[in-house]
């Protein structure tokens, strides 16, 4: 049901499936009896997403789930989501520096990024891309919830800590994404885990790099740029989705300021390599960025 769609690029974590119990600062639901007031969406994607939202019942499901009990979605909108109950809702500024995190098992995939996370506050919406979770095995998710990686919705400008806390302060809606393919989809989603951080609200995080990559996807150069918040040693890598390292771009000290470094679609062997997704990470400054890119050749 789904319509075509651009893919941006953004930083994110998906990383092997495991039960994560609620932390004692959060609020979780691990659908352990029925669905918890959860609800069917029809998902905001990148828009505005401000207003009420169309939904409907949520399925529960006692055998599927980490440990059984588990929501599980089809294909019911032409985007299709599934709506956080009141209880994840209000004022979460305390939960900025935290995380939200859900184990999703998707039964068809595209394989492709789509936004996978929306937040809608009073005035704005934000969007978080993820690239396609593993097909057919449960993959935990976990969405940071500080500006970096996010975008305003309607927009693909990056998100400011001012823009999270506008949010967190009025959360009105908070959107995962349950529809991974063009065509009939079958999710489940289980142990979704709103967690409080360290970061303080009052106190803006240190500055961290950025990088983007443009076009993407793109056939076969793009180039990926970042900006280093202090002159150190950076390293500049592509691997494939298996980790199997591709291609080194960079790996030097560098000036604090915008970088710039192109990709030509090989390897370190000068072999063209094929269509799909790879990831570009950038480690510099003690951090660690990785960005999804899409080669259609």
């Amino acid at each position: 049901m789904r319509q075509a769609v651009r893919l941006t690029c953004l930083s994110v974590a998906l990383v092997g499936a495991f039960f994560c119990p609620a932390a004692a600062s959060g609020v979780a639901s691990h659908f352990d009896a029925d669905n918890e007031g959860w609800q069917v969406v029809d998902y905001p994607f990148r828009s505005q997403a401000i207003g009420a939202r169309t939904m409907s019942p949520l399925a529960f499901d006692g055998a599927e789930g980490l440990p059984a009990g588990s929501v599980r979605v089809g294909d019911v909108f032409g985007e299709t989501g599934i709506a956080a109950p009141a209880a994840f809702l209000g004022d979460m500024s305390a939960y900025y520096g935290g995380s939200l995190a859900w184990d999703i098992l998707i039964r068809y995939s595209d394989g492709v990024t789509y936004p996978a996370l929306v937040l809608s506050g009073a005035t704005m919406s934000l969007y978080w891309d993820a690239p396609a979770p593993v097909l057919g095995a449960w993959t935990h998710v976990s969405a940071p919830l500080v500006e970096s990686g996010w975008k305003v919705g309607g927009t693909q400008v990056d998100a400011t800590r001012t823009d999270m806390l506008a949010v967190l302060e009025s959360l009105s809606g908070i959107y995962i994404y349950t529809e991974w393919r063009t065509g009939p989809d079958d999710t489940s989603v289980d142990n979704i885990v709103l967690t409080s951080g360290t970061t303080s609200a009052a106190t803006p995080p240190a500055p961290q790099p950025s990088l983007v990559a443009f076009p993407n996807p793109f056939n076969p150069h793009c180039t990926l740029r970042f900006e280093l918040p202090a002159a150190g040693p950076a390293r500049l890598a592509v691997f494939d989705v298996a980790g199997r390292l591709v291609r080194v771009l960079a790996e030097a000290d560098l000036a604090a300021g915008p970088a710039a470094f192109p990709w030509d679609g090989r390897d370190d062997q000068g072999n063209n390599v094929g269509s799909g997704t790879y990831l570009a990470r950038l480690e510099a400054g003690g951090a660690v960025i990785v960005t999804p890119l899409q080669l259609v050749r």
